[in-house]
Order: structure tokens, then sequence, then C-alpha cells
């Protein structure tokens, strides 16, 4: 093509070298008109390299071998650049360890024998053969008869056939001599890419190929379907027209650039997803888009993708097992299935509630079926426990005796409290008990870690500590403390204190006779000073509870520092003393802005010392306490322990208590070795390998009910920050009769409420008297400020003036403004129509308005027509359209859910999935009108009979069936009158564009939440709540539901509650118990949560409670959503027995209703499953 100068594009599907492609010592491509689709071979291995140099410092060695066929041009060629690139990467290739063959040869099967049993001599573990198909089997075999064992064993070409399958067959267990090979590759079908060309992601195209031809599309055939895909994107930025041919007498081209040229041009600059991953040219036109795929032959897989890890199907299994490891327990062997876990706690003191937060999860991951582990094992969990005694002696003893005596049954260990800490690492350490040891409590570094070679280590490498270290509890105070400063000017009560002579000076209250607390304050000292306070020696007041005369000091140094006029101050402090601190404090009515107490304010007996009052104060409000976690905190956790909100909600309704952060930390303890587990194969506890459970457990990066887990390289937890707890009433800024609670206020991520700072004023907080009332804008008393007549004589002049000149101004324009007016009349006349055409979808109507309007054009004199911008008319309809109950209540759309999700009665979750996540997305084709991209809301794929202006807003969960919401809806038309067919509804589902924000999650449903969702709940003015049942409803555990509540209450929107009508039958029979059913009613229906209250999208729920932070409060939220349930319940009970009084039988309802929706056949029928896609 070069040599006659063919200017077509060529699309070479195949792969090659460099120098295929381009003229490497120039570096420009061979013709510039030429591409290749697969990425060039040289990278094939990076990616394993990558990833193996992830464990630099734990692997056994950096010795690579390679097996070079020499015979076959890709394979040398690939070779070679692997052997530059593994040393690159720090690896260690040895020229004795390069065994070179070509198949060529006779006897090139023995080479193959003789450099695995080479390796075996010499210990190398990794290896990667540059081979093909025959050559890569009989290198496996070799393998597999020299049992060599390797920690990485890369092979080209063979494991990603059909061939490899049948040479190394599963037996009875599943197991084969195949399995934990890797093998580069240029695609594979297991992989997930993005695609917007007609072919479609991934999965989409495996799925339809293997329907329509029974077996897997392998990377030569897709790199073809590529090609098409490059061609049909690059094709669509070229404008079509008339273009004049190529001139052959000259071979010129007639017109300054041609169709060719433009082809050529826009797949040279062409950049995009597709399935077959990202295509990008290089100089010498070759694909460099996205990296080479690595398959790992798996048991329960075969051939799955496992590198790039953000495209992959499967989890790489790296180091492999041993080959005694793989031979030594099948699945189904008598081994049990049992991981047993030795607890080393104290059987009194602190111990049984360390004890009970393990136990908590031991039972819950029991009750899920076990721990599942890399290769697909699910574990049983038994807990061994060995009482301490309180003596840190006997818990070293008991963890060596763990080893010694029960190596073969417990797999790791746990130990609850922290004073034996040193002891049972040093214990363990001095006898290499290489067994997994989580300790559930704190303490400081130096109890899990010390300095050697000016380099900090672990004590013991198998241990550590689930607790953050003490070290950052002032840190999340401190840096919450700098950024307030910061805007200092801002706030008056804050400005007034930090400017004056002493504002930014701290005082320390630390007791030198407890060790946390010492240590924590020495490291709090610090962190106060790199925040820009003012830290000096003298306000460090130090003190040890063994000296009785320290409550003494507590009031002489109160006194000082409020003399001082000193407004910040923190005590290092345990419980007792903590509790003499504040009334010190208290007894001096010391005024401060931040009051940081240790341990004391998180205790009841804080709140037993500092009861609250009939008027809802207490003096022990307002301060802060920083912890290790608390309960009103909300983590997400996957594990069989749930999130922190299930996770406390459980243990509250089992023990009647909150768990404390001891306890919830052995729970994390349990938690740690659920998620390490599932990065480690079982092999039967004969076989379990200790030393990759601990690099498991050491590189885990997870999240817990507990916090964020990450381990440092002492093996401390510095996952998450520590939590800060403010004692403060329940009810603020309302505090009337309010009780005090103890709630965590930062981080404010996952923080229950906002912190209240700077701290109200004691004057304030003891009520003001009257003649200083009280200032809510700062928490202050003040006396009234008298009138100034100055400033209302300025008024009234500057406001004088321009009225003069509006008056001038009218009397100008008023037979301007007639004429106008008639010409406006017109233009809406039109617009009307328009609008009316647009909603109506009859474009033909839309054109002939649009040609009406362009005759109004605008100018000076009648000014701008606003209003003749259909594309903005498309806008608002699709923002202002409903879809109608009629459409709802069909069985065109419930056929619609059944055959999309092949369901009986699907979810709105499951019809997310089948809609929006599957591979035909509803609506992906069209353009959306509200910001021209692909992908449209549900709404606007609707025909216009389904498809007008909102009438009423619908308040309820996708967590519905799609019969609840039908048998709903269907009750409340019949109750209410309405026409189905005339009610349009504002539901989330069909109204918000779900390709923003369940697709491509760059938008969520609370962007811009006062515009958007009050704007059209107050533009609707009527909303209907849709509760799945009065029992327990999923709909007050919904943020967003209860919000919609709360913002329709205080706007004064109508409100229609029902339910679907077997739940209604069920209520009404509740009810007709009498007392005892109403009761029962009422409790389920006015426990409301609002602070606990979930949403899908985590962005939604932090917004919405920003929000309510802002507003109310939680505790006001909750109050009035509790009214509108009980309002609702009377009104309910009054409907009942009317009913009862005119004879109606309520049961024989209830019966009818009940079992209606069982066993329906899923349809057949065409619906507008097809219409909508």
């Amino acid at each position: 093509m070069r040599e006659n100068n063919v200017q077509k594009t060529l699309i070479h599907c195949s792969g090659g070298t460099p120098a295929q492609y381009g003229l490497v010592d120039l570096g420009v491509p061979r013709w510039g008109y030429q591409f290749g689709v697969m990425v060039p071979s040289a990278d094939y291995a990076t990616g394993v390299y990558q990833h193996i140099m992830t464990f630099e410092n734990r692997l056994p060695s950096r010795k690579f071998a390679f097996f070079r066929n020499t015979g076959n041009a890709f394979t040398d060629f690939t070779c070679g650049e692997s052997i530059a690139r593994a040393k690159s990467f720090g690896f260690v290739v040895e020229d004795s360890e390069i065994f070179e063959f070509t198949t060529a040869t006779a006897g090139w099967e023995s080479t193959l024998l003789a450099g695995v049993q080479a390796l075996k001599a010499s210990g190398t573990d990794m290896l990667m053969g540059c081979t093909w198909l025959d050559d890569g089997i009989a290198l496996q075999k070799a393998i597999v008869a020299e049992r060599l064992n390797l920690i990485a064993n890369i092979i080209l070409i063979a494991p990603t056939t059909g061939r490899w399958l049948v040479e190394f067959p599963r037996d009875e267990n599943g197991n084969s001599d195949g399995d934990y090979v890797l093998a580069p590759s240029q695609w594979h079908h297991t992989q997930n890419f993005t695609d917007f060309s007609s072919i479609g992601p991934t999965p989409s195209f495996f799925k339809e190929f293997k329907n329509a031809t029974g077996t897997d599309p392998d990377y030569l055939l897709a790199s073809c379907t590529t090609a098409g895909i490059i061609l049909e994107r690059a094709v669509s930025r070229v404008t079509w027209g008339n273009y004049t041919a190529l001139d052959n007498s000259s071979l010129q081209c007639s017109c300054d650039v041609d169709l060719d040229e433009k082809i050529r041009l826009m797949v040279r600059d062409f950049e995009e997803e597709t399935m077959y991953g990202r295509v990008r040219f290089d100089k010498f036109n070759q694909n460099v888009g996205h990296e080479a795929a690595v398959i790992q032959v798996q048991k329960g897989k075969d051939q799955t993708s496992v590198l790039p890890e953000d495209k992959a199907e499967s989890r790489i299994q790296f180091p492999i097992p041993t080959w005694e490891e793989r031979l030594a327990c099948p699945p189904n062997c008598t081994d049990p299935n049992i991981f047993k876990i030795g607890v080393i706690s104290p059987a009194s003191g602190p111990g049984p509630n360390f004890d009970r937060g393990l136990q908590w999860w031991a039972n819950k991951v029991n009750a899920a079926g076990g721990m599942r582990s890399l290769d697909g094992q699910m574990l049983k969990v038994e807990l061994v426990f060995a009482d301490t005694q309180m003596n840190s002696e006997v818990a070293a003893n008991k963890a060596i005796e763990y080893y010694y005596t029960l190596t073969d049954n417990v797999q790791a260990m746990v130990n609850t409290f922290f004073v034996h800490n040193i002891a049972v690492n040093d214990a363990m350490a001095a006898n290499e008990i290489n067994k997994v040891l989580l300790h559930c409590s704190g303490g400081e570094p130096d109890q899990y870690g010390v300095v050697q070679n000016l380099q900090a280590k672990p004590r013991w490498s198998y241990a550590f500590g689930v607790m953050i270290p003490s070290s950052t509890y002032g840190a999340g105070v401190f840096n919450f403390l700098e950024k307030q400063l910061l805007n200092a000017d801002t706030d008056p009560v804050l400005g007034s204190v930090v400017t004056s002579t002493n504002g930014k000076r701290i005082v320390f209250f630390r007791n030198v006779g407890n060790s946390f607390a010492d240590y924590t304050c020495g490291e709090a000292i610090s962190q106060a000073a790199a925040a820009g306070l003012d830290v000096n020696s003298t306000d460090v007041f130090e003190y040890n509870t063994s000296d009785n005369s320290y409550i003494t000091k507590f009031g002489e140094w109160v006194r000082e520092a409020k003399a001082k006029g000193i407004g910040m101050s923190m005590g290092c402090t345990w419980e007792q003393d903590g509790i003499e601190l504040q009334r010190a404090i208290i007894a001096e009515s010391w005024d401060l802005i931040l009051n940081v107490i240790l341990v004391a304010p998180a205790t009841q007996a804080w709140l037993d010392a500092f009861p609250t009052d009939d008027q809802g104060r207490s003096d022990g409000d307002y301060v802060l306490c920083p912890s290790q976690w608390h309960h009103t905190q909300n983590f997400d956790d996957t594990s069989s322990v749930g999130d922190t909100d299930a996770f406390t909600r459980e243990f509250q309704q089992e023990y009647s208590a909150d768990p404390d952060y001891l306890l919830a930390s052995c729970t994390a303890a349990g938690i740690i070795i659920e998620n390490a587990m599932r990065s480690v194969n079982w092999l039967g506890s004969q076989s379990f390998d200790d030393n990759s459970f601990r690099i498991a457990v050491r590189d885990l990066r997870a999240n817990t009910m507990y916090g964020g887990v990450r381990f440092d390289n002492i093996n401390q937890n510095v996952g998450h920050d520590a939590a800060v707890i403010q004692v403060r009433p329940s009810d603020w800024p309302s505090i009337s009769a309010s009780p005090t609670i103890q709630t965590s206020v930062l981080p404010e991520t996952n923080s229950a409420r906002n912190i209240i700072f700077p701290a109200p004023k004691w004057e304030w907080r003891r009520g003001c008297p009257k003649e200083f009332p009280d200032n809510s804008d700062n928490f202050s008393c003040q006396a009234e400020i008298p009138d100034d007549l100055t400033i209302y004589f300025v008024i009234i002049i500057c406001t004088a003036v321009p009225i003069l000149a509006v008056v001038c101004l009218y009397v100008g324009r008023v037979s301007h403004n007639v004429l106008r007016k008639r010409r406006a009349k017109y233009i809406d006349h039109w617009v009307s129509l328009l609008e009316a055409a647009l909603w109506d979808q009859d474009e033909e109507a839309v054109k002939k308005a649009e040609t009406a309007l362009r005759g109004y054009k605008s100018s000076w004199i009648w000014g701008k027509n606003p209003r003749i911008d259909t594309s903005e008319l498309r806008r608002e309809q699709s923002l202002q359209a409903g879809v109608s109950v009629a459409y709802l209540i069909s069985d065109e759309f419930l056929d619609t859910a059944l055959q999309a999700t092949g369901m009986k009665d699907p979810t709105f979750h499951d019809l997310k999935q089948a809609f929006f996540m599957g591979e035909r997305k509803v609506g992906a084709g069209k353009i959306c009108p509200r910001d021209g991209r692909l992908g449209v809301s549900l709404i606007d794929t609707l025909p216009r009979q389904h498809r007008q202006k909102c009438t009423h807003f619908l308040s309820w969960s996708w967590a519905y069936t799609v019969r609840q919401v039908r048998s709903g809806l269907e009750l409340w038309i019949e109750r209410s009158g309405l026409d189905p067919s005339q009610t349009f509804l504002f539901m989330c589902f069909f109204v918000n564009n779900q390709h923003r924000i369940v697709v491509s999650g760059d938008a969520t449903g609370s962007d811009d939440l006062d515009s958007i969702f009050e704007g059209n709940l107050c533009r609707i003015g009527k909303m209907v709540a849709l509760l799945d049942t009065w029992q327990s409803p999923v709909y007050l555990t919904r943020i967003w539901t209860i919000f919609e509540q709360y913002v329709a209450v205080t706007r004064d929107i109508e409100v229609k509650i029902v339910l679907p009508r077997d739940a209604e039958a069920n209520l009404f029979m509740t009810i007709l118990k009498g007392a005892e059913g109403i009761a029962l009613v009422k409790e389920s229906l006015c426990t409301v949560d609002s602070a606990s209250a979930d949403a899908w999208s985590p962005q939604d729920k932090e917004a919405i409670q920003k929000k309510i932070l802002a507003s109310c409060g939680f505790d006001n939220i909750n109050e009035h959503v509790r009214k509108v349930m009980i309002n609702w319940i009377g009104d309910v009970v009054i409907g009942a027995m009317k009913r009862v009084v005119n004879g109606e039988d309520i049961a024989a309802s209830a019966n009818q209703w009940s079992g209606k929706f069982e066993n329906n056949e899923l349809p057949s029928r065409e619906s507008t499953w097809t219409h909508m896609l």
C-alpha cells in the first residue's frame, strides 16, 4: 500500500512487533493509513510484574526464570521484551535460567524437563514460559511431574485455550494440575469494558455471541469486531457529503481534504472505550490504549480474567499454593471446615465485655453459613477461651500453650485486655509462635512496636492492634479547631475570644499517674501547637490521682486560667478525675469555647454526675471527648455483622444496652479475620498457611462497622480517625426538658450530629435574666439595643428618590405598554399551542407554532421574547412530567416489569438492574432533552397518554414490589374518585434520569436539594405517601421518605397516606382488637429515627442529613413524622369504626386480599419493554 500510495485506511486485526508497524529508527509509521488493533506483546507480562512487586518485601526471592521458544517469532520477541522488563522491575534473571529451545528440534521436551529440574534444585520460584500451544502444555506437564513449587507460573497462549482444560482435567473434587497458571493475552471475554457502539459492552457482546454460536469469542475474533467498532465510531465523526474521487492519472486529490483522509485522521486521533478495551494509537499507529489481559486458571471458573483488576472478573490468586498444600486435603476430606480462634481474656473485670463482642461476630458469621475462604470453602468459627486471671504472665503462658498444645486446632488468636499486650507479644516473639494475634484493646505504640536501627518495627510480625493509636485522639479536635480559627472573623463569639490577649492559649490538665492519659496528653500538646494554639509550659497542670489534693488543685488551676482569660482546655484524665475537673469548671463558671475531657464524658457515670434539670439543662453538656469509636457513628460494612447502624440496633434489642468501643473492637477483630480469609486458601487445618494469613491481615484494606482498617509499619490500625463525642441536649437548639445524650460529632462524614462550637456561656446555659434577654444568634445574654431614628431617615430618603423616577417612567410608557400587551397576548397564544403540541408529541403542530412565533422577533422597541426556545420547553416539560397512574396499575406495566426481570414480583431495585444496569439499558440511545447527552429518563420513553404534567408527588421506596405499588395506587384511586388516566405522579424512578444517577454516577438524587426536590414538591402541591405495610414499614427507615414527610408538613402540603390492600386489611384487623391493637400499630408507626435512616446513595444521605441539621435537627423531624403517623392512625381508626357501623365485614376483606398475588405466571406476550428500549 505504501509503495503504491494506496490512501485507504487499513486496520490490522492481528498483532505484531513495533517493527511491523513502524520505522523504529525514524519513529514514524510504515504507512500513515495502517493501524493495529492489538496491543504490543512487549507489555504482556507488565501487569503481572507490577502485582508481584506489591509483595516486594515479602517475596522469598526475586529470581525469575524464562523458557524461550526461539523458533517462534512471537514468543521469541515477547520473551526478550519480558526479560528486559523483569530486570527493570528489580527481578533477578540469570543467563543460566533462560532456557532456549525450538520445537523444530528433536528432544525439545527434554530441554523443558531439564530446565524444570534445574529450577527445583536452585530454588527459583517464579517462571515465565514464552511458549505457543504444544510447548506450553509440555512445560506445565514437566512442572507437574517434578512437583516444582512456584509462587508465580506464567505461560503464554496454551492456558487460554480449550485444549488446556482437556490436557489437565479436573478430578472429582474439582481440582486440576493446570490450576493457578497465569497467561497474559490480548483480551478475554470475562473482562468488562464499556462500549457505546452498536456492539455494546463486553458482557453483552459475550452473551449474545455465546447464545448465537454456542462458543466463547476469543481475542482473535474480538479484535476484528473491534476493527469494525473503530471504523463505526470514526466515521460517525466525519461529515458525509459529496466528495470528488481521486484523479487516477496524477494520484492527487482534487479537493482539499478528501473522505479517505478524514477517516484516517479520525482513526489516528481515536481514543475511546470499546468492548475490547480503550483504543488509542501511538506514533507507529499501534494500539496502546489498554493493558494486556491476564487470565488465570482457577478452580470453579476455569479460565478467568484477573488483571487489570478494575476490568477483571476474578481476583488473582497469588502466591499460588505449594503442591503439598494442593494435595493435602481436598474439600471433601475428613478434616472439618472449622476455623478455631484462641481467645486470651480474663474471665472477670473487663473480660466478659470483650468476649461478648467477639462472640457476637462469631454468632453472626456462623448464622450466615461461615467465613468464605479464597478457594470457596465456608468455615464455621469456634472460639476457645483461656482465662488470664487478670495476670500478664498467665496471659503469656496461655499464648505459648495455644501454640504448642493446640497448634493443629487454633488458626488465630485474640488478646482482649491491653494490660497483657506487651507480655503476650514478647512471649510469641521469643518462642517464634507463627499465629496471627489480634489485640482488641489499645495501647501506646511501644506496646506494638520497637525501634531498631532508627526504624520502627513490630514487636512480633504476627501481632496486630485493632484500635487506632491514642496518639491521634487530639488530632480530630485540633484539626477542626484549626479550620475554625481561620474563619474566626465571621463568628462574633469565636472572634471576640481569639482576638483577646490570651485568646489562643489552651491549658492542659495532665494525669501523669495514668500511662494512657499521660501519653495521650503529650501527643495532644504537640497537635495543639501545630494547629496554631499558644501552648505554654506554665499552662500544663500535672497531677496524680494518688495524691488526694488533686481536686483542690483543680479549683486553683481553673481560677488561675480563668483570670488569665484563657478560653480553651483539655483534660487528659480518666473517669473520676475527669468528673472532678468538670465540677471545678462549673464551680468557677469558667466560660470555655472548647472543653475537651478524655474518657469520663463517654461514660454513664458522667450522666449520673451531671443530671438534666427540668429545663433540659445539664452542667455536663457541651464537653468534647475523643474516643476510639461510638455507636452513634455510621460506617459501612459488608461482613456478616453489617454496618454500624445495624450492629448497634440489633445489639440494643438483644441486650437493652449500647455497645461500647471496647466490645466493638473485639467484634471488629472478628471482622478482620473474616475479611482476611477471603484472600487465603483454606486447604484444611493441617495445611493452613499461617504466613499467608498474616500477609492477608497485614495488607488488609477494609471498611468495617468499627471504621476503616489498615495497619501501619508496627501493625497498629491507622485506617480511620478517632471519634469525638459531645455531651449535649438531644433536641438542640430547642433544649426545653431535653435529655442529655452522648453523640458523635467528629469526623463529620460519619457522625450522627454536627458539633456545637463554640460552647455556650454559663449565663446563657443557666437562663438569661429578664433585663438581658436570650440572644439565640450567639447563645449569650445581652441588653436590647435602643432604636436609632437616624437610620429610618436615611431609609425614607433612599426610597423616595427611586419611586419618583419610576412614576415618571410609567407615565411615559403607558401607551407603549398597551401595544406590547396586545402583542404579548398573541405570543402567549402560540406559546400555549407550542407547549400543548410538545406534551402531545405532535411534531407537525410544534413546527407550525415555531413558524408563527418566529414572526414575533425581539427588538429594542418590543423587548425580547423569552419563551420561544423549543429546546428549553422540552427540557422543562421533561423535568415537570409525571407517569400516569393508569399506566402504573395497568397489565401493560406489570408485564413489562415481569418480562424485564424474569421475576414474579420484582422490587424497583430489581427493575433498576433490568432497566439500567443490564445489557440493554432503557432509553440509552435517545438524546436527553435536559442536558443533550445520550440516555433519557424513563418518563421520556413513555407515550403521550402516560406522560403529562405532574398532579401529585409520590413518596415511596424502591424497596417496594411492583404489586405493592400497584395495589396501593389502585386503592387510592378507588377511594379518592380520581381518574387514573388524568392523574400523573412525580415518581423518582421514572422522572429522575437514572442514566446520570445509577449508570454513570455523575449526579445524585439530592443534587440541588432546595431548588429541585423542594421546588417540585411545592410546585405540585399534593403528596401521596405509599407505605408498604404498617408493621415496621420500610418507609420509616429511608431518609428520603422521612424528609419528604417533614417538608410536606412544614410547607403545608396536602398528604394522603395509603397502603396496599392486604396491608390495609391487616391494619383494620389489628385495630379491631381494641386498645391493644391500636397501641401495637402506634408503636410500629411511631418508631422514627431519621439520624439512622439510610439511602441507596451515600451522597444523598449526607446531603439530606446536612439539610436536616442545618434546618431543625433529626429529633424535630422525628417528632413531625410521628405526629403525621399518629394523625393518620386516628383517621384509620375512625374509618374502620364507620365501616363496622355500616355493617361491612372487614375480616372478610382481609381474607379476600390474602394470597391474591401468589402463583402468577410470567407473561409471554409483547409489552412496552421493547418500545421503552
